[in-house]
């Protein structure tokens, strides 16, 4: 065997090597397992009844973000930049508990119902407000897959409709 071909073979292994250490590390931090472990514990709220973190007089707008245990890099920067928003724009509402992001991968079981509850069929963004405990009223903001990468049209429109949420409360 050559030098030229040992040199080929061995390149060829530790890529190989490389990219199953790789995928192995994206398996083991996207689990289920993991996303349980590190997943805030708070219920949310199905089409029936109240959430759980919801005290019963409580009104609030809920800024869902749902996913899936493998994400996408553009699925990541949507809720990077959901979660943006909601702490720059809304940081006094959000001090004062008018406002909470809430990301939640709805394949954990305990979190499946939200497919059906608001006709999930991609990681969505959704908006919730709470009146007196209970779900009032809810909006899918579709266009956040149009806009993820204009930061600036995605953070007006982002701002603009929890802005008319807020102030139904």
């Amino acid at each position: 065997m050559s030098w030229k071909s040992l040199t080929k073979y061995s390149l060829l292994a530790f890529v190989a090597v490389s990219v199953a250490v790789n995928f192995w590390q994206l398996v083991r931090r996207d689990s289920p397992a993991a996303e349980a472990a590190a997943a805030p514990v708070a219920a949310a709220p199905s089409a029936e009844t109240a959430p759980a973190q919801a005290r019963p007089a409580e009104n609030k707008v809920l800024v869902y973000y749902f996913y899936t245990t493998i994400r996408c890099p553009t699925c990541r920067r949507i809720e990077a930049l959901s979660e943006h928003v909601v702490r720059t724009a809304f940081s006094d509402e959000l001090r004062k508990g008018l406002i909470e992001f809430v990301p939640i991968n709805v394949q954990l079981p305990q979190y499946r119902h939200f497919i059906r509850d608001y006709q999930l069929f991609t990681k969505s963004v959704v908006i919730v407000r709470l009146e007196d405990g209970r779900q009032a009223e809810w909006k899918n903001l579709e266009r956040v897959w149009e806009l993820v990468y204009d930061p600036k049209a995605f953070f007006r429109y982002l701002q603009d409709e929890i802005r008319i949420y807020l102030r139904k409360l």
